[in-house]
């Protein structure tokens, strides 16, 4: 994959020129599309995005050209939505890396066939591993033979040999290998016999981790980290997936995965390029680990030094005297400060260019090691004049954030109100994550399916439940007491883990009958594994695994007889009558009874979420599910034969709408029962393809209803055309709960659906207490603020998810593609800006300095801020787009979509505005068209009267410009703040609008005149009045003109009453919106011909949000000029122009009069 971008010179996140210098270097012009966008292919079995589109998107291949050998950074965070693309983006860079570096691809065990997949299907490698191969036959004593099939990516051991011969599948094979026997010539993959396939695909499994390490950060050992050895990863490429799920086991105490990370902190000459669609998941302090391994340690070298008396060492000496000697293009940065020479070196192999103040920089090697470089300096500082023989020099290294908890939260939290924390020294921590992350967003557009308001289901519980927990609350509550004992100092409440009320969260799913005793363990630490159904690949490893095992040994009695003790327990309530819709509803599980109903009324599909697998979560459930009457999928493998699904009564037509599918351990049956719920059949083993009915149905989940999964499930699966997801219980890290709706909400998972179907509802249930129970229980009232553990942790969850979206916009803002990402991100319209630097701060200085405890050196631009804040208009100069501020060009691009001015390269003062656009071409006439439609047709619907009114506005530069030069030149001042409205240029019954409404000061003048029926009245072009119009530059840049902030008016006048029920179905739309407004409105005809007509209106508004409170509602009046055409016209002639101005002139003498 060829690099677009190849920069000679580059320049390092902590300048100042950074942002402009990144934008400038890979500006989306640059990077137009190689293919139309991406569309959703649908066979008979599945959708998937277009193949067509295998290409890279140019999110993409900026990722690639950034992170390009020759490049200065050590690696970028791609914090990419869903089906933003982000695997293929690493694959592309790694593949500028595979023939320089070791590569290593470090991802969970559950995603690593996934990222191999995707190795297959985008890398040149894989690609050409689909194209031909030739099977040979060779001896096991043609050791030339061997040795030359190694070349192809073939080892040895991989070549299975019987009495002495081998058969091995060879790609692209080029007839190189002497003595060998060909078997199979030049057969192409696609054409192959399912035999074939089945050896070629181990064969391409082996070439491609032959070439790209794999290592599993959830499956390590001290013996695997052993076997890597301390430089394993120097001069190394590496790419991890799903990174925040590696930082959250450093930041939660996991030794091996510390030990990995350490390895990756201090390796030499190491690239990196990390995946996460969610960088933070439990707490803010996550992302500083993930940022400093990113960045790596900035080593500053002191050279403690004596000056004689009465010398004064200046850094200009300094710097000099480096540059005499050659080495000053190595260095970063130096400075003196109290009798030391502080010295940051650059990236090793780069160097500056010769100008002295010129901080760009260019891959060239030092041609010494670092050691000998700083002996060097420290000989060339010795030379100066004033410096005593003896020089002590020492290193330190710092990082982009703290990387203590403590000391991060002390820097960036706010815990001024405990109960709501929220960020501080914002613009610090932005400085300092400069250009570690890309961040691309994917949600919302119409590959993927809609997702509707989440419903929260809270639920009382039963008289009985709440008996059962109130006994395990209080366990609950004398365990903490304990465990607070022993952890006095310690942060509560702060670092969940899956014991977490797990007692109490159980009841709140279902409380056992008083007759069957449910025996809950001292510490349920030691059988959390059993509880949550989790295999051994998805554990965090606390302590080295292969140390533990006479401890598991000594578990393993407590681990069996707890098994029996819970088999026994879900025996029991089979057997009785406990778990049909009555009792559930009266005694047991309301929360049960009402997911019941939620699923029997889904219109398609469902995805099931609980924590707990085997007894108070989907082990329970499943059993509501048969005695309801559904019946479960199971697949199970057999001796000779492979995996078979194990009773076919199942597809009895009885159970039709009716099926179920549990997520299972086993990663092979997991992917069979998926392929099922998908609908994929193709991709099913024969055998379980001949056991399907012949009329199979998956789209609306007549073959399979449910699929029901817990955390291991949460990763590593997509879904397809699921229409509800429930979460049985939540999670105290909303992040979890987005995973899981993130299996359901996918690229092309509704595309088969038809449109009106393509959403997803999301189901949430909660128990709660009710009056009387509060009232009888008040150690609930006090200790749990009246909150069950359901309820606690909702709220737990949204505060720390509220201050976690507070981090994630700051990502977004410091991210070095927010501007060039801007169209599709629409920063402004998500809450967040791009950072930027005032236009006149030295795009040379240092951002941010290596010791975060010196950075308030730089504080000093922000008082430079608000030159940003100045507003512009967009001209047109040699065929290209700019915004001018104080006759200075700055980016259109920039400008337009994000709001921040990048000056434009030797910006010079210009003198005139030319070539105005007609119409402004980033305002679409058919969007607003169609948008208009819209509105029209819910109207309609309702069977609104016709007169009701429909008011978009859409802004015409070209007038706006022609108006502004047109009375520049006349005595009258005028103010660039006017609203003005054009609807599809200059076509029949088309308007062109000035208004003026809204201020205390037009209220009140106009309110003096509004008797006044004559030509006096009426001007919008009042020098003399302050408008409170927003300019029309800064509307558009504000994105204020969209469909969802359009000024829709509905405008009834006294004689056009709707019904009153009418009128309450539209109050329901959406009140935030609409608002109603009464007007009695007084017109004056100007001016007309058979072209146009000038007329002018008055209007007094009372404006109300609720339609029963109108004629109560605020009063306000409008004025308005507007030029009606009466015919389509291509241009309009200059002189009506002048006779509108000539109009309101006189308009504006005789109201000043």
């Amino acid at each position: 994959m060829n690099l677009e971008v190849k920069p000679k010179n580059w320049i390092l996140p902590n300048r100042i020129g950074y942002n402009k210098e990144v934008y400038e270097t890979f500006n989306p012009s640059k990077y137009p599309f190689k293919q139309e966008s991406a569309v959703c292919k649908c066979t008979s079995e599945s959708c998937e995005i277009d193949s067509k589109a295998i290409s890279l998107f140019p999110q993409q291949r900026i990722i690639r050209d950034y992170m390009q050998f020759d490049s200065p950074y050590r690696g970028i965070l791609l914090y990419h939505e869903l089906g933003s693309g982000k695997t293929a983006a690493s694959i592309a860079t790694a593949e500028g890396y595979i023939n320089k570096k070791k590569v290593f691809i470090i991802t969970p065990a559950s995603l690593s066939q996934n990222y191999e997949n995707e190795l297959i299907n985008v890398s040149k490698l894989g690609l050409d591993l689909k194209k031909s191969w030739t099977l040979l036959s060779i001896s096991k004593t043609n050791t030339n033979a061997i040795k030359k099939i190694n070349e192809y990516g073939i080892k040895s051991k991989f070549i299975k040999f019987n009495k002495g011969v081998g058969l091995v599948w060879i790609p692209l094979y080029k007839n190189d290998i002497e003595d060998s026997i060909t078997v199979k010539n030049n057969i192409k993959y696609s054409s192959m016999i399912s035999e074939d396939k089945t050896s070629i695909d181990e064969t391409i499994s082996h070439i491609i981790r032959n070439r790209y390490s794999f290592i599993n950060y959830n499956g390590l050992t001290q013996k695997k980290i052993d076997e890597l050895g301390k430089d394993s990863f120097n001069d190394s490429f590496i790419v991890i997936d799903e990174v925040h799920n590696f930082i959250s086991r450093v930041v939660n105490g996991s030794k091996l995965a510390r030990a990995i990370y350490d390895l990756l902190m201090t390796s030499k000459n190491i690239k990196m390029v990390l995946l996460s669609g969610t960088p933070i998941i439990n707490n803010p302090y996550e992302i500083a680990s993930l940022i400093n391994l990113i960045r790596g340690p900035m080593k500053i070298y002191d050279f403690s030094i004596s000056v004689k008396k009465g010398v004064i060492l200046s850094n200009t000496e300094i710097i000099q005297n480096l540059i005499n000697s050659d080495l000053y293009d190595m260095v970063d940065e130096v400075y003196y400060l109290e009798n030391k020479i502080f010295l940051m070196l650059l990236p090793d192999g780069f160097k500056k260019n010769k100008k002295s103040n010129d901080v760009h920089i260019h891959k060239n090697k030092w041609g010494m090691t670092e050691s000998v470089l700083i002996d060097k300096i420290t000989a060339s500082l010795k030379k100066i004049k004033g410096i005593g023989n003896t020089i002590k020099k020492s290193s330190k290294s710092y990082y982009a954030l703290p990387n203590s908890r403590e000391e991060f939260d002390k820097y960036f939290i706010d815990d001024t109100d405990k109960d709501k924390l929220i960020a501080k020294n914002i613009d610090l921590f932005k400085r300092r994550i400069l250009g570690t992350l890309s961040f691309y967003r994917t949600s919302g557009t119409e590959l993927f399916p809609d997702v509707l308001p989440r419903v929260v289901r809270h639920l009382d519980m039963t008289n009985h439940q709440l008996s059962k927990y109130i006994q395990v609350r209080n366990k609950e509550m004398r365990m903490d007491e304990v465990k607070k004992k022993f952890n006095r100092g310690a942060k509560g409440g702060d670092d969940k883990s899956s014991v977490y009320r797990a007692f109490s969260r159980m009841v709140c799913n279902f409380a056992f009958p008083e007759n069957i005793e449910r025996v809950y363990p001292a510490d349920i630490r030691k059988v959390i594994n059993i509880e949550l159904g989790v295999n051994n690949d998805d554990l965090l490893e606390d302590k080295e695994v292969d140390k533990k095992e006479l401890s598991d040994k000594i578990n393993k009695k407590t681990h069996n007889d707890y098994t029996n003790h819970l088999n026994e327990l879900l025996e029991e309530l089979v057997d009785g009558n406990y778990l049909d819709r009555d009792n559930l509803k009266k005694l047991y599980s309301p929360k049960y009874a009402q997911m019941l109903e939620d699923i029997e009324t889904c219109p398609g599909s469902a995805l099931i979420y609980s924590q707990f697998r085997v007894i108070e979560g989907l082990g329970i459930f499943s059993e509501v599910l048969k005695k309801a009457g559904y019946a479960e999928i199971v697949i199970t493998k057999e001796e000779g034969v492979g995996y078979v699904i194990e009773d076919l009564e199942v597809f009895d037509k009885k159970y039709d709408n009716k099926r179920y599918v549990v997520f299972n351990s086993d990663r092979v049956k997991t992917n069979i029962l998926m392929n099922i719920f998908n609908g994929d059949f193709s991709l099913l083993p024969d055998i379980i393809q001949e056991q399907l009915p012949k009329d199979k149905d998956q789209l609306y989940g007549k073959l399979v209803k449910l699929m029901m999964i817990t955390q291991s499930g949460a990763e590593g699966i997509s879904l397809k055309n699921v229409r509800r997801v429930l979460i049985m219980e939540y999670f105290w890290n909303a992040v979890r709960i987005n995973q899981v709706i993130g299996r359901a909400v996918r690229t092309c998972s509704h595309q088969k659906l038809p449109k009106e179907d393509q959403n997803v509802g999301i189901f949430i249930y909660i128990m709660k207490l009710n009056k009387k129970q509060l009232d009888n229980n008040p150690t609930l009232r006090k200790k749990d603020n009246e909150l069950t553990t359901d309820e606690h942790i909702l709220e737990l969850a949204n505060n720390k998810e509220s201050l976690i979206n507070i981090f994630m916009n700051l990502l977004k803002s410091a991210s070095m593609d927010c501007i060039i990402n801007a169209i599709q991100n629409k920063p402004l319209e998500n809450g967040y800006k791009c950072y930027n630097w005032p236009i006149n701060v030295n795009n040379n200085a240092l951002s941010y300095t290596a010791d975060i405890k010196q950075d308030d050196k730089i504080q000093k631009h922000q008082k430079l801020q608000k030159l940003r804040s100045n507003k512009g208009i967009v001209v047109s100069k040699d065929g290209k787009k700019y915004a001018v501020i104080d006759n200075k060009l700055y980016d259109y691009f920039s400008y337009i979509n994000t709001g921040v001015l990048l000056p434009v390269s030797k910006n010079k003062s210009i003198k005139k505005v030319i070539n105005i656009p007609k119409i402004d071409s980033f305002i679409k006439e058919d969007d607003l068209r169609i948008f208009s439609n819209k509105i029209k047709k819910i109207l309609k619907n309702l069977k609104i009267t016709n007169e009701a009114e429909i008011s978009i506005k859409i802004p015409s530069l070209e007038i706006f410009n022609n108006i502004s030069e047109f009375l520049k030149k006349r005595k009258n001042k005028i103010s660039d703040e006017l609203l003005l409205d054009i609807a599809y240029g200059y076509k029949k019954n088309a308007s062109y609008r000035i208004t003026i409404n809204g201020s205390d000061t037009i209220n009140k003048i106009l309110s003096n005149i509004s008797n006044i029926k004559n030509n006096n009245v009426f001007s919008t072009l009042l020098s003399y009045i302050k408008q409170d119009n927003i300019s029309i530059i800064d509307k558009i840049r504000k994105k204020v003109i969209d469909d969802t902030d359009n000024d829709i008016r509905f405008r009834l006048s006294e004689e056009n009453q709707v019904d009153d029920k009418k009128l309450e179905e539209l109050q329901k739309l959406n009140t935030n919106k609409i608002s109603f407004r009464l007007k009695d409105r007084q017109s004056l005809l100007l001016f007309e011909d058979n072209i146009i007509k000038i007329s002018t209106e008055l209007t007094l508004v009372k404006t109300s949000k609720n339609i029963k409170n109108i004629n109560n509602g605020n009063i306000t009046y409008e004025l308005e000029v507007e030029i009606l055409f009466k015919k389509d016209i291509k241009k309009l002639d200059k002189k009506y122009i002048t006779i509108f101005i000539e109009e309101v002139n006189n308009l504006l003498k005789k109201l000043n009069n």
